[in-house]
């Protein structure tokens, strides 16, 4: 199966790339996880992209029945548009 790239939103400005993955590997393995950081300012940009190696685990978080709270902010996750 195909890695599934998806966008996060709304994550905290204190939460690094560690952090998200270390959230988010509980639903299965991971391929790869970034943060955007506005490049003027070094502030993030509350969104990010992690990949998930198979479907089963997108599915999983994508159906996860509790919130994804980290470090106070409530984050949303969905499948990345590809460009």
């Amino acid at each position: 199966m195909p890695p599934i790239r998806c966008m996060v939103t709304n994550i905290s400005w204190s939460v690094g790339r560690a952090q998200l993955r270390e959230y988010f590997s509980r639903f299965g393995p991971l391929h790869e996880v970034s943060i955007k950081f506005n490049k003027e300012t070094g502030l993030s940009e509350k969104y990010g992209f992690i990949t998930f190696s198979d479907k089963q685990s997108f599915v999983s978080a994508a159906n996860y029945p509790n919130d994804h709270f980290l470090e106070g902010s409530l984050m949303r996750i969905k499948p990345a548009r590809e460009s």
